[in-house]
């Protein structure tokens, strides 16, 4: 399962690794809101901000989802950390 051989490589350290295996479990199933919240924070923590701004654009699922306001979290968090770093 392509999801959690993605969870060990975040784990390990490999976020890199980890978004590609969240991103091809994803592709196989689309609508499934965990795999896509899993896509989105390994992007954050490699600091993908405006890739991760356009893999939001195009989650039109999350207008419907119980996720939407963990994702709008995760975005917002690192959005502001993102703007400390400019700030300072």
């Amino acid at each position: 399962d392509k999801n959690k051989q993605g969870i060990i490589a975040a784990q390990s350290g490999d976020i890199k690794e980890a978004q590609r295996l969240f991103m091809e479990a994803f592709a196989e199933t689309p609508n499934n809101e965990g795999l896509f919240l899993n896509v989105a924070r390994s992007m954050a923590m490699q600091r993908k901000h405006q890739e991760l701004l356009i893999y939001f654009d195009h989650a039109n699922f999350l207008s419907q989802s119980k996720f939407r306001k963990q994702f709008e979290l995760i975005l917002l968090f690192h959005l502001q950390y993102f703007q400390q770093i400019f700030e300072t």
